[in-house]
């Protein structure tokens, strides 16, 4: 379904057909839980990889204008932009690298979290000289304003796809002055082409499964290679494989603020505990939650806008990673393909050796994508908690948010050292309940 009445999503894989009989939905891809891959080699996996890695990037790269790429400095956009960089200097044409840093240090960063990856990109264009890279400073966002909230809202017909953050024009005229028809991202990588292997629980695997010498090494190698404590993997083995037991998962603020009675009629609590029971039950057969990702993340990428009728974005974006056949083929790898001896993403580190610098085909830290949005949040505090007061007195969002959780959660982004989550959901909350507002006066 969709958010409009008689307006509905074709299922996943499927393809609408109009002819003199009628309308008929047809499937044109249904993915199947087959066997595991058995290669003879490490070098045959990663030439099967390689080969299905490249024809995913080239396929791709259909448009009538230049290409470019967002690159953010880590595995999956640096290995697409490499990669997709010497299919077209091989065409004759030289590929377009976007590169947006923060000139500005982040206090939402951690020690394994970089906020700025400059230096990794530089990196890459000192191994890339058939690619033009473009550094670009991204100061924070200002917030949209009403109007501009709203003129979206008549483009699109739906709510904010993301944060109501006012839209880049500069770099957009810079996209359309270079003829720039296509854009690449890494997007998807992380999920099954080059997955982080332990937020799935695969050190629980091991533990629920009885591979005792394996767990022992991987627990090793976690250790010398990310620096993780001893008490802190040895709660991942314990919660993860069952040995104690874990409590049920507390909803999420994003949803305790919807209101009680749509939380009840909606039956979103046990929705979200039955889907947190079934990643536990996963942790036994551990390709069932990977089956499952594919199924409910690869195969819906149909473009990035879930608008049911807005404008076609330009120039199109695309990312290669989620091609089904090479998501497929990640599905049935041995996992010992993407994980060993505490490093994960593995395949695709040891694919692009001698292509990406090994600084950044190792690195073991990872980006901080939102740091300038919670930047520019922290910044507003004062005006995110007026427009939420004024979210509180609005009756066309009476009966969607609940007023006590939204109250609470007005006082707590006041705070210095709140959350980064409740700054990112308290400014979520004001694009909705705009467009939700919005809806109730065009009618």
């Amino acid at each position: 379904g969709t958010l409009y009445q008689e307006i509905e999503c074709l299922p996943r894989g499927s393809t609408l057909q109009l002819d003199d009989s009628g309308l008929r939905v047809g499937r044109y891809w249904l993915p199947v839980a087959e066997p595991e891959l058995r290669l003879g080699s490490d070098s045959e996996y990663r030439e099967a990889f390689y080969e299905l890695l490249v024809r995913a990037i080239r396929n791709s790269l259909r448009t009538n204008g230049n290409t470019g790429v967002m690159v953010s400095g880590g595995l999956d956009s640096a290995a697409v932009t490499v990669l997709a960089g010497q299919i077209l200097a091989a065409r004759g044409q030289r590929l377009q690298a976007f590169h947006f840093f923060s000139p500005h240090p982040s206090p939402y960063v951690g020690e394994l979290r970089e906020a700025d990856e400059s230096s990794y990109v530089r990196d890459l264009q000192h191994a890339a000289p058939h690619i033009d890279f473009h550094f670009l400073p991204r100061e924070p966002e200002p917030l949209m304003t009403a109007d501009e909230m709203v003129r979206t809202f008549e483009d699109e017909q739906v709510p904010l796809h993301g944060l109501p953050l006012r839209p880049d024009v500069a770099w957009l005229g810079d996209l359309h002055r270079q003829n720039i028809g296509l854009v690449l991202s890494g997007l998807g990588g992380n999920a099954l082409v080059s997955p982080q292997m332990r937020e799935r629980n695969y050190l629980g695997h091991l533990g629920a499964t009885g591979r005792w010498l394996t767990l022992v090494r991987e627990v090793c190698g976690v250790h010398r290679v990310y620096g993780t404590p001893w008490r802190t993997l040895a709660a991942e083995v314990a919660y993860g494989s069952g040995w104690r037991r874990l409590p049920a998962r507390e909803l999420p603020l994003r949803l305790r603020l919807l209101h009680p009675d749509l939380r009840t009629t909606s039956g979103i609590d046990q929705r979200f505990q039955a889907a947190s029971r079934f990643d536990r039950r996963s942790v036994r057969d551990f390709r069932s939650g990977q089956f499952q990702e594919l199924t409910e993340k690869m195969a819906q990428h149909a473009g990035v806008s879930p608008a049911v009728v807005g404008r076609i974005w330009s120039p199109r974006r695309d990312a290669p990673l989620f091609d089904r056949r090479l998501n497929e083929f990640c599905l049935r790898l041995p996992p010992r393909q993407q994980f060993r001896d505490g490093c994960d993403r593995r395949l695709l580190r040891e694919a692009t050796r001698g292509l990406l610098p090994d600084r950044v085909r190792l690195r073991t830290t990872r980006g901080f994508a939102q740091a300038s949005a919670l930047e520019t949040f922290a910044r507003h505090r004062d005006e995110l908690r007026q427009r939420l007061a004024q979210v509180l007195s609005d009756s066309a969002v009476a009966g969607f948010f609940d007023r006590s959780v939204a109250r609470d959660l007005a006082d707590r982004i006041t705070q210095p050292h709140c959350r980064p989550q409740e700054l990112h959901t308290a400014a979520s909350l004001i694009g909705w309940s705009a467009f939700l507002t919005w809806r109730a006066g065009s009618r």
